[in-house]
């Protein structure tokens, strides 16, 4: 079984051990991402620990420097909650727990043009 992350916003928080995800609602540009309570969330965290994953914290800053980053390279104008995995990616390799060559599908569930307003001058 593959290992699963949950990025989160740097603001929100878990308890360890818990059965529910017990995260604050912050402010974030990621609307997606502003969750006030997770109907699944304790199937997400046995997943979690059963896969051996864990959870990693990204900010607003990271996210949209990783929207940009995302489309210089590939094209595409993802949204910033997509872009979280993009920059909890970068996280995981620099803490050596993903290895370069390993496999890694990351989901984008929305479309950048949702928040142009993150993008302007």
């Amino acid at each position: 079984m593959p290992f699963i992350v949950w990025v989160l916003l740097l603001a929100q928080t878990n308890t360890e051990g818990s059965s529910k995800f017990r995260g604050q609602v912050t402010t974030t540009k990621a609307s997606g991402l502003r969750v006030p309570k997770a109907i699944g969330d304790f199937i997400m965290l046995d997943i979690l620990r059963k896969s051996g994953g864990g959870a990693v914290a990204v900010t607003d800053e990271e996210m949209i420097a990783s929207v940009r980053e995302v489309g210089a390279a590939e094209g595409l104008f993802v949204a910033p909650e997509g872009a979280a995995t993009y920059a909890a990616l970068k996280h995981l390799l620099a803490a050596k727990t993903i290895r370069p060559e390993e496999s890694v599908v990351l989901f984008n569930t929305g479309a950048g043009v949702k928040y142009l307003e993150c993008f302007g001058g």
